[in-house]
This record gives structure tokens, sequence and C-alpha cells, in this order.
């Protein structure tokens, strides 16, 4: 392990320590059981009750607002989406609570974050046996992301798949042509997917590349999927409605809640507020002393030759899909 640029307090517990440095060196971790099968199975069934209302992703910005809170499941053939999943019901927001306030959790987003964290969204996913997979991307810049799977899931179909260092890779995701030009069929090969047992969770960087690899089996898998933002970032909350947040757990109420916590900007979005040092985790990731080279560096100057060797490819093809309608 290299040097690492920070340093964590003389009595950190090892596990946290661990976590802290595992997310430095590869840019996610596995935190341990948090949740047992029974609850994990809990969740799957509340949530995975509530997805049978699904509505095509079509209608997710032309039937509701950007920041309404109080959304139905979206979906596809591939994945169905059920965000801001705290408040539907009361003893999943005991089990989501137990999650956010877990020593380990609690201590290392503690030391990653700092104080005064926040929650974007909550949200709840299922990924269908005949998912096509997501290519590999990054997001929100300051973004961090919890993965919680809700059932076992010992292989790397149908979960997120992380690719190790790229966190603080010189190029970003786009910029190395892996957005457009790395199909997920091909990820496996070089991607760690979050796999273990239902209750399991995960940490990541959502600068982290990250996407899911194609699935070849005709088995569903879901999960709960968190994205939270540190003091001194940006981002856009969902507006919870006020009867719902105030029966919410602490933390969760805490978390989520748009009245404390944040200074709205005149573009829509919000800075969390706090203790902003600049020496946290999170932040050293953006540094440019602390990016590494990788192969994935080359991207840029491949990528002009990918585009046109795809342009020739798209050409073609549509050549002879209409000689071949007009025969």
């Amino acid at each position: 392990m290299s040097e690492r640029p920070y340093d964590l307090p003389l009595n950190t517990d090892p596990e946290v320590a661990r976590i802290c440095d595992e997310m430095w060196e590869v840019g996610y971790s596995r935190v341990g059981s948090i949740l047992n099968s029974e609850e994990a199975g809990l969740l799957k069934n509340t949530f995975g009750s509530m997805m049978g209302d699904c509505r095509p992703w079509s209608e997710r910005w032309t039937d509701f607002g950007a920041t309404q809170y109080l959304l139905p499941p979206f979906g596809d053939r591939d994945q169905i989406m059920f965000s801001n999943i705290a408040g539907r019901d009361k003893k999943a927001d005991l089990l989501l609570e137990k999650i956010m306030t877990d020593r380990l959790v609690k201590g290392a987003l503690t030391l990653l974050l700092g104080e005064g964290y926040k929650a974007w969204e909550l949200s709840a996913r299922r990924s269908n046996g005949v998912d096509r997979g997501l290519r590999l991307h990054e997001d929100a810049i300051g973004e961090f992301g919890i993965s919680v799977l809700l059932n076992d899931q010992y292989d790397a179909y149908g979960t997120t798949s992380l690719v190790p260092r790229s966190h603080r890779s010189k190029v970003r995701c786009r910029e190395a042509g892996v957005e457009d030009y790395l199909r997920p069929s091909f990820m496996r090969r070089f991607t760690d997917p979050v796999i273990g047992s239902a209750g399991d969770v995960y940490f990541f960087f959502k600068k982290t590349w990250h996407g899911r690899i194609k699935s070849i089996k005709n088995v569903s898998s879901d999960s709960l999927i968190f994205g939270l933002y540190p003091s001194g970032y940006r981002f856009k909350p969902f507006d919870i409605p006020m009867a719902y947040m105030n029966e919410l757990p602490d933390e969760l109420k805490r978390l989520l809640r748009t009245d404390e916590g944040l200074v709205a900007q005149n573009d829509g979005y919000f800075i969390v507020q706090g203790d902003v040092r600049n020496d946290r985790i999170i932040d050293l990731i953006y540094r440019k002393e602390y990016s590494v080279r990788s192969v994935w560096g080359l991207g840029p100057y491949i990528k002009p030759s990918l585009y046109r060797a795809r342009s020739v490819y798209l050409g073609l093809r549509n050549y002879f899909r209409q000689v071949e309608a007009h025969t």
C-alpha cells in the first residue's frame, strides 16, 4: 500500500481504518454484513411489492417534477429504479436507520466525508434477468455511493461493477472514451463486482468508474443504492413533504431534510453546510497531485480513431440494411 496523504485519529477502529484505506487505494470497500438475511428480505419484499406499479422511463421527466419526492418506480427491460424510499414504510425506515447509524458505516463516513454530510437519494433497484447492463460512467463531483445487497449475489451479473483505482485516474471516464465505446459485456474482464450475501454493505466513490455487466442469467437481483454529498459540495435535493419527514427516524431525518444543513444557490442547487477543510479523503481524490497513470490515459489519443471507426461501421450497417430491405 502506498503512503497515504491523510492521518486517521490514533483511536480509529481497525475496521474503520481498513475501509478508509481501501477507499483511498481502490475506490471502494466492503463495509460488512450490516443487515441479517431476514432484515434484507424484509426490505426486498417491501420495496419489491411497490415495484409492481412501474412506469416507463419516458414518463419520468414529462409527468413528474425534477425534485418531486413521491415518485413511482420507473423502469424498462433492464432495470427498475424506485427512488426516495425513505418514508414509504415504517419497518423499512427502521432498517434504513440501522444502516446509516451502524458503527462502521457512521465511523467510516465521518472520516471519508467529514461531519454534516447529506443524502441526495435513497433508492431501491431491481436488475432484471434480461439486463443488458449499464456502460461505465462517473457521477457528479463529490457524490458518494452506498450499495446494500438485498439478496445473495455471488456472480457478477445484475450488480454494480467497479474499475479498481479509477477514482484517481488522470483522465475521466468520458474523456477516455469508455462511456461511448466499451460495451457492458466486456466489463467482466477488468471490473470488480459488488458481490456477497444479503445484507452486505459496500462503499464506493461515485468518481470510481462503475456500471453493470450484461446479464446472461434469467435471475433478477435487488439492491439499495444511496447517494450522499459532503459539506462544501452541491446537489439538487428532493422536496420531501414535511408530513413524511416528521415521521422519519432521527438520522434519516437529518440526512434528508432540506431546511437544515443546506444553503440555496441561485441556480436551484444547494451547497451542503459544514466545516470544509479540503483534507478529507473525498477531497483528496480530486486533487491532481494524487492522480495516477493507467492504460486508460491513452483514451483521449485513440478516441478520435474509435469515433471514425464506429461511424464507418454504422454507415455500412445502415447501407446493407437498406439494400436488404429493397431486395
